[in-house]
C-alpha cells in the first residue's frame, strides 16, 4: 500500500516537472518571439535611416558638385563683382532686328560693356543667334515676330541655310535686309571691341550646343571671360560646366520669381557666379541678402532697366549689372 502511494508521488512529481519545463519552454518561445519582432522592427528602422542617409548623401552630392568646383581652381567671387556693367538686350527696344549684327554694332556705338545673345543649334550642329527656337516668316519669306504655332525650327535648317534668311525689319540702302547671325561672327565682334560676351544657354539640345560653344570661346580667349546666362530650367547645365571650366555663371530667375535664401546659397556654391533678378522683384531683395551678396563676392544683376530713375533705384538695391532696352542708359555707367 505505502509502495502504491510512494510510486504515485513520483508519478505527480515528474508530472509538475514535465508541466513545468513546458510552461518555461513556451514562455521563453513567446520572449525570443517578442526579441523577433523586435528586431524586425528595428532592422525597418535602421533601413529607414540607411535610406534617409542615401538620400541625404544625394543631396549633398548635388550640392558638392559645386562646393568641390569652388576648391579646384575656381575662384569664389564673381569675376566682375566689382564693375557697373551695362548689357546691351537684344533688339534695343525693337530698333534693329533682335540679335543681329546690325543690333550690335549700334550697342557698341551707344557705349555699351556687353552684349547679349541667345544660342540655337542648327541641324548640323552650328550655333547662330535666336531668342526663339524658329523663325516665322512673311508673305514674301522674310522672318517678323515669333509665332510659336506657325515656325520653322532652327533645329531643322541647315547654317547655311540660316545665314540666307532676311529679317523684315530695318532695310538699308547700303546693307539690304538683315541677315541672323553665327555665334562665330559674335565673338570676333565681342573680341575686336573688347566687350564682354553676355551668353543664354537655351533649353534646347543643350550637351551639343555646350561643346560648340566651349570651342569657341576657346578660340577667342573667352573661355574666363564671358558669362553664361542660366535659367533654372535649367540648372544640370551648371553642374557641367562647373565640372570642366571656371567660365562667370549668371543664375537668371523667372519673371515674379522672388530671390530666395534657398538661391542664393546655391549660387554662393557655383563660385564665380551672379544672380540675375527681374526689376520688378528687385524690393523683394531684403537688406541681409544684399549684404550676404557683398560679403560673398555674388554679383546682383537686373532687367530691364529703361531709364535713369531705374538705373538708380537698381544701384540702391546692390546691382552692378544691368540688361537694358534702351541706348539712354548706357551712359550712365560711363558718367
Amino acid at each position: 500500500m505505502l509502495s502504491t502511494i510512494k510510486y504515485k508521488w513520483i508519478i505527480t512529481f515528474l508530472c509538475l516537472i514535465s508541466f513545468t519545463s513546458l510552461m518555461v519552454g513556451c514562455e521563453r518561445i513567446e520572449i525570443d518571439a517578442s526579441d523577433y519582432i523586435v528586431n524586425e522592427s528595428d532592422d525597418r528602422e535602421s533601413d529607414d535611416r540607411e535610406s534617409d542617409d542615401r538620400e541625404s548623401d544625394d543631396r549633398e552630392s548635388d550640392k558638392n558638385v559645386f562646393n568641390d568646383s569652388v576648391f579646384n581652381g575656381i575662384e569664389r567671387d564673381f569675376k566682375y563683382k566689382d564693375s557697373l556693367l551695362c548689357i546691351a538686350y537684344s533688339g534695343l527696344n525693337h530698333s534693329y532686328p533682335m540679335n543681329s549684327l546690325l543690333h550690335f554694332e549700334a550697342a557698341i556705338e551707344y557705349g555699351f560693356h556687353s552684349l547679349k545673345t541667345d544660342l540655337q543649334l542648327t541641324k548640323d550642329s552650328q550655333l547662330v543667334l535666336c531668342h526663339d527656337e524658329g523663325y516665322t516668316f512673311d508673305n514674301n519669306g522674310r522672318i517678323i515676330s515669333f509665332d510659336p504655332e506657325n515656325c520653322t525650327l532652327i533645329h531643322d535648317l541647315s547654317f547655311e541655310d540660316v545665314l540666307s534668311l532676311e529679317f523684315r525689319i530695318f532695310y538699308t540702302e547700303i546693307r539690304g535686309y538683315e541677315h541672323p547671325a553665327s555665334f562665330d561672327d559674335y565673338l570676333a565682334l565681342c573680341k575686336k571691341n573688347n566687350l564682354i560676351p553676355f551668353i543664354t544657354i537655351r533649353q534646347n539640345y543643350v550637351e551639343e550646343t555646350l561643346s560648340s560653344m566651349f570651342s569657341l570661346l576657346s578660340k577667342y580667349d573667352f573661355l574666363e571671360d564671358a558669362i553664361l546666362n542660366i535659367f533654372p530650367s535649367t540648372i544640370s547645365t551648371c553642374k557641367s560646366i562647373r565640372s570642366s571650366y571656371k567660365t562667370p555663371i549668371c543664375y537668371t530667375l523667372y519673371e515674379g520669381e522672388v530671390l530666395s535664401d534657398e538661391i542664393i546659397n546655391l549660387v554662393d556654391m557655383m563660385g564665380n557666379a551672379a544672380i540675375c533678378i527681374n526689376y520688378s522683384s528687385l524690393e523683394s531683395v531684403t537688406l541681409e541678402q544684399i549684404k550676404y551678396l557683398k560679403e560673398h563676392g555674388i554679383g546682383l544683376l537686373t532687367w530691364f532697366v529703361s531709364n535713369e530713375e531705374q538705373y538708380h533705384y537698381a544701384l540702391s538695391r546692390g546691382c552692378m549689372g544691368f540688361q537694358v532696352t534702351r541706348k539712354e542708359v548706357a551712359s550712365l555707367s560711363t558718367d
